[in-house]
């Protein structure tokens, strides 16, 4: 005599129970990955970083104003972030390699730009400002016939004491300001070739 409940008989109801298992011990796995996901996630460092054109206005001063290339990085982490240096990369082209450029610290005199190496806190921030008529300046030294795909593909690199390096493409006010650098330089070139002809 077979037993049934639910119009289901004992071989039914133990296959039923034998999903419940199978449930119960992919929701322990499941909690146990988010556990520990977040437990990891806590001791990684992050950092926000950007790189952009920004104007210094000083209130009450009738000078002009004056223009910057800044470099920011925020520790969005909660967890001490050891900044070592930073620096630039590029391509001239997608086949080629990225090419690395160091960034001197700035003017640490000036009160505006922060010393590195630098150790931020959870949410504080650390910015470095160039003289942007001076830093543009330097820029001869990169010039290629296509230089747009260095504006392009110009990146600012952050990189810290744990070897993990952050990085965030160049702001549009940037890539103008470069694109306009560059375009200046083509023309003073072609003026020079017209020139020596």
């Amino acid at each position: 005599m077979s037993v049934s409940f639910l119009g289901l008989d004992k071989e039914h109801w133990d296959l039923i129970n034998s999903f419940a298992n199978w449930v119960s011990a992919f929701g322990t796995v499941a909690a146990v990955s988010v556990s520990l996901w977040l437990a990891f996630r806590q001791d990684r460092i992050s950092l926000g970083v950007a790189a952009g054109v920004r104007v210094v206005v000083a209130v009450g001063v009738k000078a002009p104003q004056v223009r910057y290339i800044t470099i920011s990085a925020v520790n969005r982490g909660k967890r001490l972030a050891k900044i070592q240096s930073i620096g630039w990369s590029y391509r001239e082209n997608r086949w080629k390699k990225r090419r690395y450029l160091f960034q001197g610290a700035g003017d640490q005199t000036d009160g505006m730009s922060s010393p590195v190496p630098i150790v931020l806190d959870d949410g504080q921030q650390a910015q470095w400002m160039f003289e942007k008529a001076r830093w543009l300046g330097q820029l001869e030294k990169l010039h290629i016939p296509k230089w747009n795909r260095i504006v392009d593909t110009f990146t600012v690199e952050i990189y810290t004491s744990v070897g993990k390096t952050f990085r965030a493409p160049a702001e549009q006010s940037l890539k103008d300001a470069l694109a306009e650098t560059f375009k200046e330089i083509d023309r003073r070139r072609a003026a020079e070739a017209r020139t020596e002809a």
